[in-house]
């Protein structure tokens, strides 16, 4: 099932057929593999591919009040931890990406495991 993004995405099926839609999460974790960092800035995108547009929408927005604690052991990155709670703002982007809404503050569990590769991806 599609989450409701916008009108974009949603029909008016009298719920018996799940929309259709395409949405990504991406994660920003910055300083994430910065050599001695000890925290991250955290933001998590929602997104949809609109039918016939060629681009991703931001449609949501949780972004993490404060820098997360980041550890690492060899090519391996943690941001946030288990037991932890962090502050996030979750925040509804217009259509035209220019106007945010907050739409609240959550506390939540937060933790992120990442594995530094070689690797290059390319679209």
């Amino acid at each position: 099932m599609c989450p409701e993004l916008g009108l974009a995405t949603n029909s008016s099926c009298g719920g018996l057929i799940p929309p259709k839609c395409s949405f990504t999460v991406r994660f920003f974790a910055e300083n994430a593999f910065t050599s001695g960092a000890t925290s991250s800035a955290v933001e998590i995108w929602i997104e949809e591919f609109p039918d016939g547009a060629p681009y991703w929408l931001t449609r949501y927005k949780l972004i993490f009040i404060n820098p997360l604690p980041r550890t690492a052991s060899g090519n391996v990155v943690t941001i946030g931890a288990g037991g932890d709670d962090f502050r996030a703002d979750l925040w509804s982007i217009a259509t035209n990406g220019k106007k945010k809404t907050r739409l609240g503050t959550f506390d939540m569990p937060f933790r992120l495991e990442a594995t530094k590769t070689d690797q290059i991806f390319s679209p």
